[in-house]
């Protein structure tokens, strides 16, 4: 077993100093890994807050669109009240 392991490290040229290098350098790559994965989930949240924004860029102009009162309906209430003067109107 231990011949099989020293022959597999033969064949892909991996030395003691390489694997003593990988043991040292572990804690910093596992921590890339963990900083790639927590960036990751940042961008995701990201994304979703501006997909937020802007759905709610179209509610609130909906909601201006919905609060505004048509011409029409202003000049029939200028008609209504018999408004005579310019100045008097709504508009």
């Amino acid at each position: 077993m231990e011949s099989e392991k020293e022959d597999l490290l033969n064949e892909k040229e991996v030395t003691m100093d390489i694997l003593s290098d990988y043991d040292k350098n572990r804690p910093e790559a596992e921590k890339l890994v963990a900083t790639i994965k927590e960036l990751e989930m940042i961008t995701t949240e990201r994304d979703d807050l501006e997909k937020e924004i802007v759905v709610k860029g179209h509610e609130l102009h909906k909601m201006k669109y919905e609060q505004e009162v048509p011409i029409n309906q202003i000049d029939m209430v200028n008609k209504k009240t018999e408004c005579t003067y310019r100045s008097e109107r709504i508009r």
